[in-house]
Formats: C-alpha cells, structure tokens, sequence
C-alpha cells in the first residue's frame, strides 16, 4: 500500500505537479521574465529562482496528497524552493487543499540593487502580479521604458525604479494604479534616469502619495497645477531637469503636509507666488539655479518651520523683507546670485538659529564696511553670529576704499591677496 503511494507521489512528482502548485501560472511566468531578461545568472543574488520551484513557499509544511486511509497520517514533504526577493501571501490550508492549492499571490519583489541589466520594455507580464503591493527594482542598470501596464496592478502602495538608465516619458498609464483595488500608491520614485516629456497631470490623482521623487530626469514643460492636489505628500523632488514655466500657486494651497519642497536645477520662471506662505509644514524649501524673478514675497515669513531656504541664482530683486526675521528655526538661508538691493533688515537679528547665510555684495556692504580688511572664518559667505550678535554695528564705522573687501576676498588667504595686490597687503 505504502509502495504504490510512494509510486503514485513520483508520477505527480515528474509532471511538474507538486511545484507548480503554489503561484499562479502567469505571475510565475511575469517574474521569469524578468529573471531571462535582465541578466538573472549574474544578478548579485539570485538564491531559489528556477522555473521549475515555487516562487513563494518559504516553508512549506508537509501535507497529505492522498487522504483516504484510516490510518494515522504520514506526511510527504513538498519542499519548494522559494525565489530570493520575492514576498507572497498564501491563504491555502496545506492539510485541506494539498495539490489543489492556486490562491497564492506575489505581493512583494523587491530587487534593489541586485544587479538587474537589461530592457524593461517588453515585461507586458507585469500587468499579472495585479497583487503587489511594493515593486521596488531601483538601483540597478535597467534600460528602456516604463512598462504601460504597470497601471493594471491593483494594490501596490510602493513602485521604486529609481537609479537605473530608463528613457522615454512617464506614461500616463501610472494613474490608474490601484483603479480596481483597495490599497492606495504611497511612494513613486522615478528619479535618477533619463526620462524626457512632461510630468503626466494624472499624478496628482494619486491623492494618498507622501513621497514623489522624478529628480535627476530630462522633465521638461509646465508643472501641471493637478500637483497641488497632493494633500498628503511630504516629500516633493522635482529637481535637476528642464521644467519651464510658472510656479503654479495650487502647489502652495494644496500642499498641506510637504516638508521638502525641492525645485532647484531647472529653468522655472515667473514670480514665487504668495500662497507659498501657506506651507506650514515645509522645512526645506530649494528653488536655486532657476529663472525666478519679481520680489520676494513677504508670505514667506509665514512658512514658521523652515530650516532651509535656499533661492540662489535666480533673477529675483528688490529688498529683503523684514518678515524674514519671523523664520525663528532658519539654520540656511542662501540669496546669492540675485540683484536684490539694499541693506539687509535690521529683523535678521531674530534668526538665532543661522549658520549658513549667502547673500550678494551689495546687499553686504554695511557689513564689509564695518569688517574692514579683515578675513572671516570660513563658514558661509560670512560667519553666522556676525549676524546675530553685531548687526547693530555694522553702520558704525566706515573704512577707507582701499581696505574694502570683497565678499570673495574675505575668505582668502594673506598669500592670495598678496598676489592680487602685489604684495602690500
């Protein structure tokens, strides 16, 4: 009796059956192709991927195959090797169900800087593994596109293909993320590739997103006003790409919970609009390196938690508002590169907190006067508590032309000015 059970498990056994049980076929399929595709023999780690085990059963218990003797239960192992990176959810019960077991689901893959290289355009596939709910294949060396039917996965709450050489644009496809399921996206990083176009208005659909990275990309055009529907984002990276256009002032009335605000290193262009006061959460907020222009507006001193703002060469001009002295908790405030004009107000005496402050020339001269010829520590464009200890004396003593220095020549060395001044300094 045994030995035709044992004879009946070796047949089961040679047709595939006892390792395909587990996962559906297709997602099997969606995940081999990855593997085929992407160098899957020289990945970094690849411990369990073979087509002929099961993804998901980490450790399966044994269960009965046949239940129809009397006697007491003398189980057969079903040892399937599962696949390294891959997580599952396995509502099976091994006893009942055995052999016709189906309902297994990938609901995790995670590859992070495993030595993925190859093109993702082809993996149509993915549109199978509707059940994942983090897709996370970043720092490695994919190529091509962004697979359209991402958009088909109905539960995914983290997509990471950040660091890899994507090209083409964001599809669109990516809004209807989640469209049939219950979860809700909460991580998109797309950052660091070469992806082109303009960054899809369906983004800001994904109302339940905390972190949108697309930095580091070839994004060009207009930033969609839909982004200020993000209500929930606490980290926006838009940086280092060609975005042109205004800063759309929904960003200021629907950012509700943003604490980075990073736009720096594109060719953004306009006014910085008033209803940049009404991020009350942003702790760090980088707009350098654009095309701003117009004055700064005062509602800047509404934003009562930054710790660093940074507005570097751009076009801005006019005064620096007095209510810059409200932003207690400032630790950097960079202005350089602007033709802002005037003293500084005599309100940044309230910001305890600074230690890296860049403002232009002109804007210093009070204060180069009142330092004369002598070099500051290197610290900043000047140090810190010269601010905020000695403002009240800067218009107090005036020095000859000759001794002026520069912003620059400040943190110079005496062998260095020495050669710019021939040696009488």
């Amino acid at each position: 009796m045994r030995a035709l059970h044992l004879t009946r498990l070796a047949t089961l056994a040679a047709l595939g059956c006892l390792a395909a049980a587990r996962l559906r076929t297709p997602e099997v399929e969606a995940l081999w192709w990855l593997y085929t595709h992407t160098g899957g023999e020289f990945w970094n780690n690849n411990e369990g991927w073979d087509p002929s085990s099961d993804p998901c059963r980490a450790h399966a218990a044994p269960y009965r195959v046949f239940d129809v003797r009397p006697e007491p239960y003398e189980a057969e192992a079903v040892n399937a090797t599962p696949w390294w990176g891959v997580g599952c959810f396995d509502p099976c019960d091994d006893y009942l169900d055995g052999l016709n077991c189906r309902a297994g689901r990938a609901t995790a893959l995670s590859l992070r800087n495993n030595g993925l290289a190859g093109d993702l355009s082809g993996w149509s596939a993915v549109a199978e593994l509707r059940n994942l709910t983090v897709l996370d294949l970043s720092l490695n060396a994919l190529r091509g596109t962004v697979p359209t039917e991402l958009g088909e996965i109905n539960n995914l709450e983290r997509l990471k293909l950040d660091s890899n050489l994507l090209t083409g644009t964001i599809p669109p496809e990516l809004g209807l993320v989640n469209s049939r399921g219950v979860y809700q996206l909460r991580e998109l990083t797309l950052d660091n590739n070469a992806l082109s176009g303009t960054l899809p208005t369906v983004i800001g659909a994904k109302g339940e997103l905390q972190y949108l990275d697309v930095s580091k990309n070839r994004l060009g055009g207009a930033l969609p006003p839909e982004l200020g529907q993000l209500a929930k984002v606490q980290a926006l990276h838009l940086y280092s790409n060609s975005l042109s256009g205004t800063l759309p002032a929904e960003l200021g009335t629907g950012l509700a919970s943003v604490q980075y605000l990073l736009l720096h290193e594109n060719s953004l262009s306009g006014s910085l609009p008033t209803t940049l006061g009404m991020l009350e959460a942003v702790e760090n907020f980088r707009a350098h390196d654009n095309l701003f222009a117009g004055t700064l507006p005062t509602e800047l001193g509404e934003m009562l938690k930054l710790r660093s703002l940074r507005l570097a060469d751009n076009k801005i001009k006019g005064d620096v508002p007095s209510q810059i002295g409200k932003l207690y908790w400032l630790n950097h405030l960079d202005l350089y590169g602007n033709p802002i004009d005037g003293d500084l107000p005599s309100q940044i005496e309230h910001l305890v907190n600074l230690k890296y402050f860049y403002v232009p020339d002109e804007t210093l001269l009070a204060l180069r006067k009142y330092r004369c010829g002598e070099r500051l520590n290197k610290v900043g464009k000047f140090n810190y508590k010269i601010v905020r200890d000695e403002f009240g004396l800067m218009n107090s003593k005036l020095c000859p032309d000759e001794k002026l220095l520069s912003t620059e020549e400040a943190f110079w060395t005496l062998d260095e000015l020495s050669v710019l001044y021939g040696g009488d300094f």
